[in-house]
Protein backbone atom coordinates (compact mmCIF):
# COMPACT_ATOMS: atom_id res chain seq x y z
CA UNK A 1 0.00 0.00 0.00
CA UNK A 2 2.93 2.39 0.33
CA UNK A 3 3.60 2.72 -3.22
CA UNK A 4 0.05 4.50 -3.21
CA UNK A 5 0.58 6.93 -0.54
CA UNK A 6 2.41 10.12 -1.58
CA UNK A 7 3.60 10.99 2.44
CA UNK A 8 4.85 8.09 3.30
CA UNK A 9 6.92 8.13 -0.29
CA UNK A 10 7.64 11.96 0.41
CA UNK A 11 9.29 10.85 4.05
CA UNK A 12 10.76 7.88 2.93
CA UNK A 13 12.72 9.41 0.05
CA UNK A 14 13.69 12.13 2.83
CA UNK A 15 14.81 9.29 5.27
CA UNK A 16 16.96 7.35 2.48
CA UNK A 17 18.07 10.96 0.92
CA UNK A 18 19.75 12.03 4.43
CA UNK A 19 20.84 8.90 5.40
CA UNK A 20 22.93 8.66 2.51
CA UNK A 21 24.61 12.34 3.46
CA UNK A 22 25.81 11.02 6.64
CA UNK A 23 29.38 10.17 7.86
CA UNK A 24 30.05 7.32 9.47
CA UNK A 25 29.99 8.91 12.78
CA UNK A 26 26.29 10.48 12.57
CA UNK A 27 23.61 8.53 13.52
CA UNK A 28 20.33 9.66 12.49
CA UNK A 29 16.72 8.43 14.93
CA UNK A 30 13.08 7.86 13.63
CA UNK A 31 9.99 8.75 15.56
CA UNK A 32 11.84 10.23 18.67
CA UNK A 33 10.03 11.04 21.20
CA UNK A 34 10.70 14.74 23.45
CA UNK A 35 8.49 15.56 26.50
CA UNK A 36 6.94 19.21 25.99
CA UNK A 37 6.18 21.75 29.31
CA UNK A 38 2.76 21.14 29.00
CA UNK A 39 2.60 17.18 29.71
CA UNK A 40 2.21 16.12 26.22
CA UNK A 41 4.67 14.32 23.66
CA UNK A 42 6.15 15.38 20.28
CA UNK A 43 7.49 12.75 17.86
CA UNK A 44 10.35 14.13 15.59
CA UNK A 45 9.98 12.51 12.10
CA UNK A 46 13.88 12.55 12.24
CA UNK A 47 16.31 13.12 14.79
CA UNK A 48 20.36 13.85 14.00
CA UNK A 49 22.20 14.25 17.37
CA UNK A 50 25.38 14.63 15.64
CA UNK A 51 24.30 17.06 12.60
CA UNK A 52 24.94 16.61 9.02
CA UNK A 53 27.74 17.92 8.21
CA UNK A 54 27.29 17.98 4.21
CA UNK A 55 24.02 19.76 4.61
CA UNK A 56 25.00 21.61 7.39
CA UNK A 57 22.69 20.46 9.43
CA UNK A 58 23.58 21.84 13.02
CA UNK A 59 24.50 19.01 15.89
CA UNK A 60 20.96 18.09 17.87
CA UNK A 61 18.71 18.95 15.12
CA UNK A 62 15.30 17.92 14.47
CA UNK A 63 14.06 17.44 11.43
CA UNK A 64 10.15 17.76 10.98
CA UNK A 65 8.60 16.58 7.23
CA UNK A 66 5.23 18.14 6.21
CA UNK A 67 3.89 17.18 2.28
CA UNK A 68 1.65 20.19 2.92
CA UNK A 69 2.78 22.91 4.89
CA UNK A 70 0.63 25.54 5.91
CA UNK A 71 1.25 29.21 7.25
CA UNK A 72 -0.46 28.11 11.00
CA UNK A 73 1.52 25.02 10.82
CA UNK A 74 4.45 26.63 10.35
CA UNK A 75 3.79 29.27 13.48
CA UNK A 76 2.91 26.34 15.77
CA UNK A 77 6.01 24.16 14.92
CA UNK A 78 7.65 27.46 15.71
CA UNK A 79 6.64 28.14 19.17
CA UNK A 80 6.66 24.43 19.98
CA UNK A 81 10.39 24.19 19.00
CA UNK A 82 10.93 27.42 21.46
CA UNK A 83 8.81 26.38 23.92
CA UNK A 84 10.50 23.57 24.84
CA UNK A 85 13.84 23.80 23.31
CA UNK A 86 15.80 23.95 26.60
CA UNK A 87 13.88 21.23 27.65
CA UNK A 88 14.77 18.81 25.19
CA UNK A 89 18.29 20.59 24.59
CA UNK A 90 18.23 20.77 21.14
CA UNK A 91 19.75 23.56 18.93
CA UNK A 92 18.00 23.71 15.85
CA UNK A 93 14.43 23.05 14.48
CA UNK A 94 14.48 22.07 10.85
CA UNK A 95 11.04 22.28 8.65
CA UNK A 96 11.36 19.91 4.76
CA UNK A 97 7.69 20.29 2.77
CA UNK A 98 7.02 19.32 -0.29
CA UNK A 99 7.66 22.05 -3.11
CA UNK A 100 4.07 21.63 -4.68
CA UNK A 101 2.67 23.68 -1.78
CA UNK A 102 5.64 26.40 -1.78
CA UNK A 103 5.01 29.39 1.07
CA UNK A 104 4.29 32.49 -0.96
CA UNK A 105 7.92 34.43 -1.03
CA UNK A 106 5.91 37.36 0.80
CA UNK A 107 5.65 34.77 3.51
CA UNK A 108 9.43 33.26 3.63
CA UNK A 109 10.25 36.72 3.89
CA UNK A 110 8.33 37.59 6.84
CA UNK A 111 9.28 33.96 8.73
CA UNK A 112 13.02 34.53 7.85
CA UNK A 113 12.51 35.93 11.17
CA UNK A 114 12.37 33.03 12.99
CA UNK A 115 16.32 32.15 11.72
CA UNK A 116 17.74 34.08 14.55
CA UNK A 117 16.18 31.13 16.99
CA UNK A 118 17.81 28.59 14.33
CA UNK A 119 14.49 27.49 12.87
CA UNK A 120 14.57 27.11 9.40
CA UNK A 121 12.59 26.10 6.75
CA UNK A 122 13.49 23.94 3.39
CA UNK A 123 11.91 22.59 0.49
CA UNK A 124 12.16 19.13 -1.07
CA UNK A 125 13.48 20.51 -4.24
CA UNK A 126 16.37 22.67 -2.30
CA UNK A 127 16.96 19.94 -0.29
CA UNK A 128 17.53 17.35 -3.53
CA UNK A 129 19.67 20.93 -5.08
CA UNK A 130 22.09 20.51 -2.16
CA UNK A 131 21.47 24.00 -1.13
CA UNK A 132 22.34 24.54 2.49
CA UNK A 133 20.99 26.98 5.49
CA UNK A 134 22.80 29.68 4.06
CA UNK A 135 20.89 29.76 0.94
CA UNK A 136 17.98 31.24 3.33
CA UNK A 137 19.49 34.30 3.61
CA UNK A 138 19.41 34.85 -0.02
CA UNK A 139 17.19 37.72 -1.09
CA UNK A 140 14.75 35.74 -3.44
CA UNK A 141 12.00 37.50 -6.30
CA UNK A 142 9.37 36.56 -7.72
CA UNK A 143 6.62 37.94 -10.07
CA UNK A 144 3.25 38.24 -9.14
CA UNK A 145 1.93 36.80 -12.23
CA UNK A 146 4.54 33.59 -12.04
CA UNK A 147 3.50 32.95 -8.59
CA UNK A 148 0.09 33.14 -9.45
CA UNK A 149 0.58 30.71 -11.86
CA UNK A 150 2.16 28.55 -8.95
CA UNK A 151 -1.27 28.84 -7.09
CA UNK A 152 -2.96 27.96 -9.64
CA UNK A 153 -1.73 24.60 -9.88
CA UNK A 154 -2.19 23.73 -6.75
CA UNK A 155 -5.46 24.92 -6.56
CA UNK A 156 -5.81 22.40 -9.51
CA UNK A 157 -4.88 19.76 -7.49
CA UNK A 158 -6.79 20.34 -4.47
CA UNK A 159 -9.84 20.43 -6.78
CA UNK A 160 -8.96 17.19 -8.77
CA UNK A 161 -9.01 15.53 -4.86
CA UNK A 162 -12.64 17.01 -4.79
CA UNK A 163 -14.67 17.59 -1.76
CA UNK A 164 -14.82 21.09 -2.66
CA UNK A 165 -17.30 24.61 -2.25
CA UNK A 166 -17.70 27.56 -4.37
CA UNK A 167 -18.57 30.65 -2.24
CA UNK A 168 -20.34 33.58 -4.40
CA UNK A 169 -20.24 37.56 -4.17
CA UNK A 170 -21.67 40.32 -6.05
CA UNK A 171 -18.90 40.16 -7.96
CA UNK A 172 -20.89 37.35 -10.20
CA UNK A 173 -23.18 39.91 -11.69
CA UNK A 174 -20.92 41.85 -14.46
CA UNK A 175 -21.44 40.61 -18.14
CA UNK A 176 -24.97 39.50 -16.97
CA UNK A 177 -26.75 42.99 -16.53
CA UNK A 178 -27.02 42.35 -12.59
CA UNK A 179 -26.41 46.07 -10.55
CA UNK A 180 -23.74 46.29 -8.70
CA UNK A 181 -24.29 47.08 -5.13
CA UNK A 182 -24.44 50.63 -5.44
CA UNK A 183 -26.53 50.19 -8.16
CA UNK A 184 -29.25 48.74 -6.25
CA UNK A 185 -28.70 50.72 -3.41
CA UNK A 186 -28.91 53.78 -5.57
CA UNK A 187 -32.17 51.89 -7.14
CA UNK A 188 -33.97 51.35 -4.12
CA UNK A 189 -33.12 54.57 -3.07
CA UNK A 190 -35.09 56.30 -5.37
CA UNK A 191 -38.23 53.79 -5.11
CA UNK A 192 -37.91 54.56 -0.99
CA UNK A 193 -38.48 58.34 -1.98
CA UNK A 194 -41.66 57.71 -4.13
CA UNK A 195 -42.91 55.62 -1.39
CA UNK A 196 -45.98 56.99 0.02
CA UNK A 197 -44.90 56.41 3.56
CA UNK A 198 -41.46 57.16 3.20
CA UNK A 199 -39.69 59.52 5.24
CA UNK A 200 -36.59 60.04 3.20
CA UNK A 201 -36.31 63.50 1.42
CA UNK A 202 -35.01 63.91 -2.21
CA UNK A 203 -31.19 63.21 -0.94
CA UNK A 204 -28.58 62.01 -3.32
CA UNK A 205 -27.19 58.76 -2.66
CA UNK A 206 -23.49 60.01 -2.83
CA UNK A 207 -24.04 61.90 -0.16
CA UNK A 208 -25.90 58.97 2.00
CA UNK A 209 -22.91 56.69 1.04
CA UNK A 210 -20.54 60.07 2.83
CA UNK A 211 -22.82 60.21 5.38
CA UNK A 212 -22.82 56.46 6.30
CA UNK A 213 -18.69 55.91 5.79
CA UNK A 214 -19.43 53.69 2.63
CA UNK A 215 -21.37 51.10 4.85
CA UNK A 216 -23.58 48.78 2.63
CA UNK A 217 -25.48 47.58 5.81
CA UNK A 218 -25.78 51.35 7.57
CA UNK A 219 -26.90 52.58 3.63
CA UNK A 220 -29.40 49.57 3.31
CA UNK A 221 -31.22 50.41 6.76
CA UNK A 222 -31.17 53.59 5.71
CA UNK A 223 -33.11 53.08 3.09
CA UNK A 224 -35.08 50.51 4.18
CA UNK A 225 -36.36 52.75 6.66
CA UNK A 226 -37.66 54.56 3.91
CA UNK A 227 -40.49 51.41 3.30
CA UNK A 228 -43.91 50.72 4.81
CA UNK A 229 -42.60 47.16 5.85
CA UNK A 230 -40.71 44.27 4.86
CA UNK A 231 -43.14 43.28 2.11
CA UNK A 232 -42.93 46.42 0.22
CA UNK A 233 -39.01 46.64 0.53
CA UNK A 234 -38.99 42.66 -0.56
CA UNK A 235 -40.45 44.00 -3.75
CA UNK A 236 -38.69 46.51 -4.68
CA UNK A 237 -35.38 45.01 -4.41
CA UNK A 238 -37.22 42.38 -6.60
CA UNK A 239 -37.79 44.82 -9.16
CA UNK A 240 -34.43 46.31 -9.06
CA UNK A 241 -32.59 43.33 -8.91
CA UNK A 242 -34.62 41.81 -12.19
CA UNK A 243 -35.24 45.14 -13.90
CA UNK A 244 -32.43 44.18 -16.43
CA UNK A 245 -33.56 40.97 -17.01
CA UNK A 246 -30.50 39.32 -16.46
CA UNK A 247 -29.70 36.03 -18.19
CA UNK A 248 -26.34 33.72 -16.80
CA UNK A 249 -24.63 33.29 -19.95
CA UNK A 250 -21.50 34.71 -19.28
CA UNK A 251 -18.28 33.06 -19.84
CA UNK A 252 -17.81 33.05 -15.84
CA UNK A 253 -21.36 31.58 -15.27
CA UNK A 254 -20.34 28.98 -18.15
CA UNK A 255 -17.30 27.96 -16.19
CA UNK A 256 -19.29 27.87 -12.97
CA UNK A 257 -21.39 25.22 -14.54
CA UNK A 258 -18.69 23.40 -16.11
CA UNK A 259 -16.99 22.99 -12.50
CA UNK A 260 -20.21 22.09 -11.15
CA UNK A 261 -20.95 18.99 -13.86
CA UNK A 262 -17.29 17.53 -12.71
CA UNK A 263 -19.28 16.90 -9.73
CA UNK A 264 -15.50 17.16 -7.61
CA UNK A 265 -17.84 20.25 -6.40
CA UNK A 266 -20.14 19.86 -3.02
CA UNK A 267 -22.08 22.73 -2.46
CA UNK A 268 -22.55 26.47 -3.55
CA UNK A 269 -22.67 29.09 -0.49
CA UNK A 270 -24.10 32.55 -2.03
CA UNK A 271 -24.67 35.62 -0.67
CA UNK A 272 -26.32 36.81 -3.52
CA UNK A 273 -30.14 37.14 -3.63
CA UNK A 274 -30.43 36.03 -7.10
CA UNK A 275 -30.96 32.45 -8.34
CA UNK A 276 -28.67 32.78 -11.44
CA UNK A 277 -26.82 30.11 -10.56
CA UNK A 278 -30.02 27.60 -10.44
CA UNK A 279 -31.04 29.28 -13.34
CA UNK A 280 -27.55 28.39 -14.97
CA UNK A 281 -27.91 24.47 -13.93
CA UNK A 282 -30.98 23.83 -14.55
CA UNK A 283 -30.37 24.88 -18.54
CA UNK A 284 -27.87 22.46 -18.12
CA UNK A 285 -29.96 19.87 -16.88
CA UNK A 286 -28.35 19.42 -13.64
CA UNK A 287 -31.43 18.92 -10.66
CA UNK A 288 -30.41 22.02 -7.94
CA UNK A 289 -32.12 22.57 -4.41
CA UNK A 290 -32.13 26.53 -3.23
CA UNK A 291 -31.63 26.40 0.43
CA UNK A 292 -32.84 29.88 2.63
CA UNK A 293 -34.24 28.97 5.70
CA UNK A 294 -32.72 26.11 6.66
CA UNK A 295 -29.43 24.22 7.78
CA UNK A 296 -29.72 20.73 6.95
CA UNK A 297 -30.34 19.17 3.52
CA UNK A 298 -29.86 15.67 2.69
CA UNK A 299 -31.17 15.72 -0.77
CA UNK A 300 -29.47 14.35 -3.81
CA UNK A 301 -30.06 17.44 -5.75
CA UNK A 302 -27.40 20.07 -6.10
CA UNK A 303 -27.48 22.43 -2.93
CA UNK A 304 -27.39 25.97 -3.48
CA UNK A 305 -27.01 27.99 0.06
CA UNK A 306 -28.60 31.53 0.23
CA UNK A 307 -26.98 32.71 3.79
CA UNK A 308 -28.37 36.03 3.23
CA UNK A 309 -31.78 35.09 2.10
CA UNK A 310 -32.89 34.77 -1.78
CA UNK A 311 -35.48 36.53 -4.37
CA UNK A 312 -36.19 34.22 -7.14
CA UNK A 313 -36.83 35.54 -10.39
CA UNK A 314 -39.69 33.61 -11.25
CA UNK A 315 -41.12 32.30 -8.23
CA UNK A 316 -42.72 33.16 -4.93
CA UNK A 317 -40.97 32.29 -1.91
CA UNK A 318 -40.68 33.71 1.87
CA UNK A 319 -37.04 34.77 2.80
CA UNK A 320 -35.91 37.63 4.29
CA UNK A 321 -33.20 39.76 2.78
CA UNK A 322 -29.90 40.55 4.33
CA UNK A 323 -29.54 43.81 3.47
CA UNK A 324 -29.22 46.46 5.89
CA UNK A 325 -27.51 46.10 9.59
CA UNK A 326 -30.69 44.93 11.49
CA UNK A 327 -31.26 41.70 9.27
CA UNK A 328 -27.40 41.61 9.53
CA UNK A 329 -27.18 41.45 13.70
CA UNK A 330 -30.26 39.86 13.83
CA UNK A 331 -28.91 36.77 11.03
CA UNK A 332 -25.42 36.43 13.22
CA UNK A 333 -26.06 37.37 16.75
CA UNK A 334 -26.79 33.16 17.00
CA UNK A 335 -23.34 31.82 16.73
CA UNK A 336 -25.35 28.31 15.54
CA UNK A 337 -27.57 29.86 13.12
CA UNK A 338 -28.00 27.17 10.06
CA UNK A 339 -26.07 29.52 8.02
CA UNK A 340 -23.03 30.32 10.00
CA UNK A 341 -22.77 26.17 10.43
CA UNK A 342 -23.53 25.83 7.04
CA UNK A 343 -20.22 28.07 6.33
CA UNK A 344 -18.13 26.61 9.07
CA UNK A 345 -18.68 23.19 8.11
CA UNK A 346 -17.35 23.99 4.32
CA UNK A 347 -15.01 25.98 6.18
CA UNK A 348 -13.48 23.12 8.26
CA UNK A 349 -14.21 20.30 5.64
CA UNK A 350 -14.10 21.24 2.22
CA UNK A 351 -11.51 23.01 -0.13
CA UNK A 352 -12.93 26.74 -0.83
CA UNK A 353 -12.79 28.73 -3.83
CA UNK A 354 -14.64 32.50 -3.37
CA UNK A 355 -15.07 34.34 -6.38
CA UNK A 356 -16.92 37.89 -6.66
CA UNK A 357 -16.09 38.39 -3.03
CA UNK A 358 -14.41 41.17 -1.98
CA UNK A 359 -13.35 39.30 1.37
CA UNK A 360 -14.03 42.58 3.50
CA UNK A 361 -17.34 40.75 4.96
CA UNK A 362 -16.61 40.88 8.96
CA UNK A 363 -18.80 37.80 9.49
CA UNK A 364 -17.13 35.70 6.89
CA UNK A 365 -13.78 37.29 8.30
CA UNK A 366 -15.02 35.60 12.05
CA UNK A 367 -16.29 32.06 10.31
CA UNK A 368 -12.45 32.36 8.62
CA UNK A 369 -11.00 32.83 11.69
CA UNK A 370 -13.08 29.89 14.00
CA UNK A 371 -12.10 27.36 11.45
CA UNK A 372 -8.64 28.39 11.26
CA UNK A 373 -8.47 28.75 15.31
CA UNK A 374 -10.91 27.60 16.90
CA UNK A 375 -11.21 29.85 19.98
CA UNK A 376 -7.64 29.37 20.67
CA UNK A 377 -5.11 30.59 17.91
CA UNK A 378 -2.14 28.49 19.49
CA UNK A 379 -4.23 25.76 18.34
CA UNK A 380 -3.84 25.92 14.80
CA UNK A 381 -3.97 22.35 13.08
CA UNK A 382 -4.27 21.59 9.33
CA UNK A 383 -7.31 22.87 7.51
CA UNK A 384 -8.15 22.56 3.77
CA UNK A 385 -6.20 25.59 2.41
CA UNK A 386 -8.60 27.67 0.70
CA UNK A 387 -8.34 30.25 -2.67
CA UNK A 388 -9.86 33.82 -3.20
CA UNK A 389 -9.76 34.92 -6.64
CA UNK A 390 -9.04 38.60 -6.10
CA UNK A 391 -8.63 42.48 -8.07
CA UNK A 392 -5.10 43.09 -7.83
CA UNK A 393 -6.27 46.96 -7.29
CA UNK A 394 -3.47 49.70 -6.91
CA UNK A 395 -3.70 51.92 -3.66
CA UNK A 396 -3.90 54.56 -5.83
CA UNK A 397 -5.55 54.36 -9.56
CA UNK A 398 -4.73 57.74 -11.17
CA UNK A 399 -1.00 57.74 -9.56
CA UNK A 400 -0.01 53.89 -8.97
CA UNK A 401 3.31 53.77 -6.87
CA UNK A 402 5.00 50.02 -7.68
CA UNK A 403 6.46 50.10 -4.30
CA UNK A 404 3.69 51.23 -2.31
CA UNK A 405 1.47 48.76 -4.33
CA UNK A 406 3.95 45.69 -3.72
CA UNK A 407 4.14 46.39 -0.04
CA UNK A 408 0.01 46.78 -0.11
CA UNK A 409 -0.55 43.41 -2.21
CA UNK A 410 2.18 41.41 0.31
CA UNK A 411 0.19 42.58 3.61
CA UNK A 412 -3.23 41.33 1.99
CA UNK A 413 -1.82 38.03 1.28
CA UNK A 414 -0.54 37.73 4.74
CA UNK A 415 -3.55 38.86 6.51
CA UNK A 416 -5.29 36.27 4.29
CA UNK A 417 -2.70 33.48 4.63
CA UNK A 418 -3.34 33.90 8.70
CA UNK A 419 -7.29 33.12 7.51
CA UNK A 420 -5.98 30.29 5.32
CA UNK A 421 -6.86 32.13 2.23
CA UNK A 422 -4.14 31.98 -0.86
CA UNK A 423 -5.12 34.99 -2.71
CA UNK A 424 -5.09 34.29 -6.72
CA UNK A 425 -4.94 37.86 -8.42
CA UNK A 426 -5.96 38.97 -11.52
CA UNK A 427 -5.12 42.49 -13.00
CA UNK A 428 -6.76 45.13 -12.00
CA UNK A 429 -9.62 45.73 -14.61
CA UNK A 430 -9.50 42.67 -16.18
CA UNK A 431 -12.69 40.82 -15.19
CA UNK A 432 -12.41 38.27 -17.84
CA UNK A 433 -9.66 36.84 -16.39
CA UNK A 434 -11.68 34.91 -13.61
CA UNK A 435 -13.42 32.99 -15.85
CA UNK A 436 -9.97 31.85 -17.65
CA UNK A 437 -8.42 31.12 -13.56
CA UNK A 438 -11.53 29.18 -12.75
CA UNK A 439 -11.23 27.03 -16.38
CA UNK A 440 -7.69 26.50 -15.53
CA UNK A 441 -8.47 24.94 -12.15
CA UNK A 442 -10.88 22.96 -13.08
Amino acid sequence: MNEMNPGILFEESIFDFIKGKLSKDETIEYEKAFGREDGRFYRADIYLPEGCKVLEFPTRSIIELKLVLRPDTLYMLYHMFVENKAKWGVDSFIVIYNNRKQLSIELLSVYKRYIKDHFFVYSLQEILNGETLKDLSKPRFEKWEHKRARLIQDAQYDFSEGHNTFFFGAGLGPGVKMPTWNELLDDLLNKAQKSSHSAIGSVDYSDIDNSCNHSALIIGRYIESGFSDMKEFTEQMKASLYKNNPKPTSELYKAIVKAIKTQKVDQVITFNYDDLVETALIGENIPVHSIFDRSHYSGSDFPVYHVHGMIPQTREIESTPVLSEKEYHTLYKESFHWSNVVQLQALSNTTCFFVGLSMNDPNLRRLLDISQYGIDRDSATDRPCHYAILERKPLKKDAPNHAKDAEHFAMQEKMMADLGINIIWYDHGKYDDIPKILEEII
